[in-house]
């Protein structure tokens, strides 16, 4: 499950390094649009609705064209994408409360699992390692 999850992280990586005029041309446009969306919105309160009015598409076409293009579910996309700017928060040395807020979860517990669940370890035990990280070796910095 680790190596499904840590898949999602690199997806949600990817997509959010590419700019908007670079996004994959074999692509559908809806999904191109929905992860420009998520990728410009993924700190706010949105959901798979939002998402879906927004792009003017139902809910449910919205998530199967998603999953059969990129693979994985739309929200797990969103959730991928909100833990990955949660480490970089982390990283950056904001606490565990401020990079579950500003990456967009709504509730503390909730981002405590979560981020476990996505990336093995607790917002704790990540911060430490990356201290223990620079501290061996002073020049990996944080991005």
């Amino acid at each position: 499950i680790r190596a499904d999850l840590s898949i999602i992280l690199l997806l949600a990586n990817s997509a959010r390094q590419q700019e908007d005029a670079s996004l994959n041309d074999n692509l559908p446009k809806v999904i191109q649009e929905a992860i420009y969306y998520i990728n410009a919105n993924f700190s706010n309160d949105i959901s798979i609705q939002s998402i879906a009015e927004h792009l003017n598409i139902s809910r449910s076409r919205l998530c199967h064209v998603f999953k059969d293009h990129i693979g994985i579910s739309l929200w797990n996309y969103v959730i991928a994408r909100r833990i990955q700017q949660a480490q970089l928060l982390l990283k950056q040395g904001s606490s565990i409360t401020t990079a579950c807020f500003e990456s967009g979860f709504q509730n503390y517990a909730h981002f405590i699992k979560l981020f476990g669940k996505f990336t093995g370890t607790t917002p704790g035990k990540y911060v430490k390692f990356q201290e223990d990280l620079e501290n061996t070796n002073p020049r990996v910095k944080s991005s």
